[in-house]
C-alpha cells in the first residue's frame, strides 16, 4: 500500500484536492518496474510474492542470504549499493541492530535515482530521518512511505510532517482485522502443536524443537 501510494503521488494528490486545487501531476506505476527488497526473511519474501502480479523485476539485499530460497523465488541477489541504484521502490524489512542503524543516511539516499521511492515499515532509526527529510524535499528522490518513526509517537514539529511526498501512517502497518485475526491463530495453533508434541512450522527457535 505504501509503494503504490508512494509511487502514483497519493498522498500530493488528496492534499491538493482538499485544498481545491484539481492540480494534476503525473505518478509512476509499480507495474513492470524494479523494486529492491532490503531483507529477505519472511516478509520480504512474501512482499516478493505479492509483487509477482505487477511483473516487477525485483532485487533483494540481504547480509545472510538464503541464495537457494532466492533463486527459487526469481529474486536477483545484489549488494545493497547495486539495490538503491537500480531501484525504482525500496522497501525496508531488517530488524534494527547497532549494524543497521541509519543504514539509509544522506550517502545511500545520494544512490537512488530521482524517481524511486523508498518504504519503511521496519523500524524508524535505520533510516536518517534528517537526512530523508532533505533527500525529499530537495527532490533528490520522489517521495517515501514511513510507518515507523525514531521517536513515536511522532512529534507534531516533525519536518517529514510538512512534506507533500511523504506518507506517513503511525505505526500500523500489521493493524488489519485479518492480519491481527492471522496472527492470533498462528498462536494458537503454535500451542496446540506444542501440546500435542508435534512439530510446528511457525516456531522461530527451531535449535529448541530440535532438542524437543
Amino acid at each position: 500500500t505504501m509503494m503504490l501510494s508512494a509511487r502514483r503521488r497519493i498522498n500530493t494528490y488528496q492534499a491538493r484536492a482538499k485544498a481545491g486545487e484539481w492540480v494534476k501531476d503525473i505518478g509512476n506505476e509499480i507495474i513492470g518496474s524494479t523494486v529492491g527488497i532490503i531483507g529477505y526473511g519472511c516478509i520480504g519474501r512474501h512482499l516478493a510474492k505479492l509483487l509477482g502480479g505487477f511483473d516487477c523485476r525485483i532485487l533483494a539485499y540481504d547480509p545472510f542470504p538464503k541464495r537457494d530460497v532466492m533463486e527459487a523465488d526469481g529474486v536477483e541477489l545484489v549488494t545493497l549499493e547495486e539495490l538503491l541504484r537500480q531501484a525504482d521502490a525500496v522497501s525496508i524489512h531488517v530488524p534494527y541492530t547497532e549494524q543497521t542503524h541509519h543504514m539509509i543516511n544522506a550517502e545511500t539516499l545520494a544512490l537512488m535515482k530521482p524517481t524511486a521511492v523508498i518504504v519503511n515499515t521496519a523500524r524508524g532509526n535505520i533510516i536518517d530521518e534528517d537526512a530523508l527529510y532533505e533527500a525529499l524535499k530537495t527532490g533528490q528522490i520522489a517521495g517515501a512511505g514511513l510507518d515507523v518513526f525514531a521517536k513515536e509517537p511522532l512529534p507534531l514539529d516533525c519536518p517529514l510532517l510538512t512534506l507533500e511526498n511523504a506518507v506517513i501512517t503511525p505505526h500500523v502497518s500489521s493493524q488489519t482485522i485479518e492480519s491481527l485475526w492471522n496472527i492470533y491463530k498462528m498462536e494458537i495453533e503454535i500451542s496446540s502443536d506444542f501440546f500435542a508434541g508435534i512439530y510446528s512450522p511457525h516456531i522461530l527457535n527451531r535449535d529448541y524443537a530440535e532438542h524437543e
